[in-house]
């Protein structure tokens, strides 16, 4: 994975990790429903910089 994508990942990550957070403190359905769906973004995100999640991603990194 490039040091872009590990990057971009991780902030994908912390951002999830954040909303959990206040998804934890929430009482509101409105708001914890808004919450779930950013998270559920936020790690959809994160999957795409997964070098596994790519087909022969790590054959073309061990290459270079």
């Amino acid at each position: 994975m490039s040091q872009l994508g590990f990057r971009h990942r991780k902030i994908c990550e912390g951002a999830a990790a954040r909303y959990r957070a206040l998804l934890g403190k929430s009482q509101d359905p409105g708001r914890r429903q808004m919450l779930e769906e950013m998270i559920a973004r936020e790690l959809e995100e994160a999957e795409k910089f997964d070098p596994s999640a790519l087909p022969g991603a790590i054959s073309i990194e061990h290459r270079f």
